[in-house]
């Protein structure tokens, strides 16, 4: 993807100048989701870090189903990622039936923590995902991930506290979507 395409897409993309923001495009067969940071310059290196710690994460978890697979970066301020289509999983509360949602969350959960890392953000409503063609859930914004390598004193001591955040997140869900299994 030419540079100065995905300058282009980013600066069309709708939304609040101070945010990461993200657009679907259609290129030949395939479509492609375009995150871009449109940071102010001011706070611009921000965005940049936010874009990076994002790409390390997919780079380390590709090949986990549920994962959204990195295509590559754009520059500083941007990558792709293969489109999902689908919607929020809150938006999904009403469909029959929902436990399913919930085992793939933990599954994909299960993975991403054998790896030594906390999504650190699901209780967001758009950062769990729901395919349309598949009902496969997937996980997105991996920017406020953190990571703990395995076997590290910091994994050690701080691993199961890290944790317990995703895992509160995988209740409220529950709540949300099966609140009669509580």
């Amino acid at each position: 993807i030419a540079p100065q395409m995905s300058r282009a897409i980013c600066r069309s993309t709708p939304g609040s100048e101070n945010r990461i923001s993200s657009s679907t495009v259609r290129l030949g067969t395939r479509w492609l989701t375009f995150v871009c940071s449109k940071k102010p310059f001011w706070i611009r290196p921000w965005g940049r870090l936010q874009i990076a710690r994002e790409i390390a994460f997919l780079r380390r978890l590709a090949g986990i189903e549920g994962i959204p697979r990195l295509l590559g970066r754009l520059d500083a301020d941007g990558l792709v990622t293969e489109f999902i289509p689908g919607k929020a999983l809150f938006l999904c509360r009403k469909r029959v039936p929902r436990e399913h949602y919930v085992l793939q969350l933990r599954e994909i959960l299960a993975a991403v923590h054998a790896h030594g890392i906390v999504h650190n953000d699901l209780r967001g409503r758009e950062n769990v995902h729901v395919a349309d063609l598949s009902d496969r859930v997937y996980l997105l914004d991996w920017a406020g991930a953190v990571r703990l390598p395995p076997g590290s004193i910091r994994h050690r001591l701080l691993f199961d506290r890290w944790k317990s955040v995703d895992e509160a997140a995988v209740l409220k869900w529950k709540m949300i979507l099966i609140p009669e299994g509580l």
